[in-house]
C-alpha cells in the first residue's frame, strides 16, 4: 500500500475563509496537480502578502500584473499559463462556493 502524503497543512480550528477555501480548493486535486497548484497559490499568496493585498480583495488588474512580474522574472510560458488557470480556478471555486460574489478572473 503507498503510503498517502498531502501536501495541504490544514487546521480545522483555522476558520479564515482564506484557509477554508483553499484546503477545499486543492482537496479536489491529486498527486502532482495539487502539488502544483499548491506551489501556484503559495507563490501568489506570498505575491499577495508582497503588495498588501487581501487573498479576496483581488481584482483583475492585480492578477495581470503579477502575471507581468511573472513573466519578468523568467518562467517558461507554459508555467505562467498553469499558474494563471490556477488562480482561475481557484477564485471560480472560491465564488461557486460563496465565500466572493465573483472572480477576478471573469
Amino acid at each position: 500500500m503507498a503510503a498517502v502524503t498531502s501536501v495541504v497543512l490544514y487546521d480545522p480550528r483555522d476558520t479564515s475563509p482564506e484557509v477554508r477555501t483553499i484546503a477545499g480548493f486543492l482537496a479536489g486535486y491529486l498527486g502532482r496537480t495539487r502539488e502544483a497548484y499548491t506551489l501556484d497559490l503559495r507563490m501568489f499568496y506570498r505575491w499577495c502578502e508582497e503588495h498588501q493585498l487581501a487573498l479576496f480583495e483581488i481584482t483583475r488588474t492585480h492578477i495581470e500584473l503579477y502575471a507581468r512580474e511573472l513573466e519578468e522574472h523568467g518562467p517558461a510560458a507554459a508555467t505562467i499559463g498553469r499558474r494563471l488557470s490556477t488562480l482561475a480556478g481557484f477564485y471560480r471555486y472560491a465564488a461557486e462556493e460563496g465565500v466572493i460574489a465573483h472572480s477576478p478572473r471573469r
